[in-house]
């Protein structure tokens, strides 16, 4: 986990955000036993307007989509369930209408 801290602060160092972290997107290399923090596509300047929404669908929170600030609940669901949220649905338009 501290690695994975380490590799936010450099990007935050460079003035950047990711606005796509989750769980998908941390990955562990056995050969080396290093973690690694992939797809930065979304990866942007912080100072940049944070009206918009960022990520991959089943990792938004719902109340995110309706405009509300994300709730502890949202927050810790993978980690006490043990699966990626909605994975028994479809990823999208209806998936983020019905949610909110």
């Amino acid at each position: 986990m501290e690695i994975t801290c380490f590799l936010l602060f450099r990007i935050h160092q460079e003035d950047t955000i990711h606005r796509d972290l989750h769980s998908g997107n941390i990955l562990y290399s056995q050969v080396d036993q290093r973690f690694f923090i992939s797809d930065l596509g979304f990866c942007g300047p912080a100072n940049k307007s944070s009206n918009s929404i960022y990520g991959n669908l089943p990792y938004i929170a719902p109340e995110i989509i309706a405009g509300k600030n994300t709730t502890t609940a949202s927050l810790i669901w993978k980690i006490l369930s043990g699966q990626p949220p909605f994975i028994k649905y479809e990823h999208d338009y209806d998936l983020a209408m019905n949610t909110v």
